[in-house]
């Protein structure tokens, strides 16, 4: 059901795209691990302190708590593990299906003995592949990191529980960016759906960080099931939240083969 060729296409076109986001949050948390001294949480809230409370609240910058993990669930997942993979979805999942649309070549693909729901389950499972490959290097890379600068200081349990609750946040993200991209034969549509909703979810959980009157935003986006501070105090429910971003992500996924199956491609 799964076409070998035109995934193997799929690596060849985005493996770049893919290394060069696995290089930026190598970065990002080699920078923000070395940073974490536990005799020195003054200076870090006193660097932080340098922003506007507002900034560092928007931006899910808030330290929860001075151990290792509660370092890397406010720094690292708070924000930097939502908005990168977020970007890549955004590219990728345009790439699926709109743009050979868009291009017209998805009327060579068509022309091959695969029929479109064999198409579509190949770019569908490329996408979320990809996907989860990009939250395992996270997980296995900030392993590694912290374990190298400081050993045995990581919560295993909850460092999992963190990098589940991404793959599962992004899992949905990329079940829009899929439907959309199956739905609209133009790339401008499709990145405005698929991209604009999952970048209105951040905008809108962004604003509901800052507190006060705006709090209650934070109702208005999937984002509200990834709560780093949940995650980090073991929460009762953050399994429940998670089980229902991927409900969200398998049911768009579903929609986005269905949907392509059937419409017309005008091509």
């Amino acid at each position: 059901m799964i076409n070998i060729t035109l995934l193997k296409q799929n690596i060849k076109n985005n493996y770049k795209l893919f290394l060069v986001f696995c290089g930026i949050l190598l970065m990002y948390f080699s920078i923000m691990i070395t940073m974490f001294d536990p005799e020195r949480e003054d200076a870090i809230r006193a660097m932080m302190n340098v922003l506007p409370q507002e900034m560092t609240n928007a931006l899910n910058f808030n330290l929860l708590d001075t151990t290792l993990i509660g370092f890397m669930a406010s720094y690292l997942y708070g924000f930097l593990v939502i908005m990168f993979p977020m970007i890549y979805i955004i590219i990728v999942s345009n790439r699926m299906m709109a743009k050979h649309v868009d291009s017209g070549s998805m009327a060579y693909l068509l022309a091959t003995p695969n029929d479109r729901k064999n198409i579509a389950l190949t770019q569908l499972t490329f996408l979320a592949g990809s996907i989860f490959l990009l939250i395992a290097y996270i997980t296995v890379m900030g392993y590694l990191l912290a374990e190298g600068f400081f050993p045995g200081s990581l919560d295993k349990k909850i460092f999992f529980d963190l990098n589940l609750g991404a793959f599962a946040l992004h899992f949905a993200f990329g079940g829009i960016g899929f439907l959309a991209s199956s739905f609209f034969n133009e790339t401008k549509h499709s990145l405005a759906f698929g991209g604009g909703i999952p970048i209105l979810f951040f905008l809108i959980s962004t604003l509901a960080n800052v507190g006060g009157k705006l709090e209650n935003l934070k109702y208005g986006t999937i984002l509200t099931f990834y709560n780093n501070g949940d995650i980090l105090n073991q929460i009762q429910g953050i399994y429940l939240n998670f089980s229902i971003l991927f409900a969200i992500g398998f049911i768009c996924y579903t929609f986005g083969v269905v949907i392509f199956n059937k419409k017309d491609l005008s091509i």
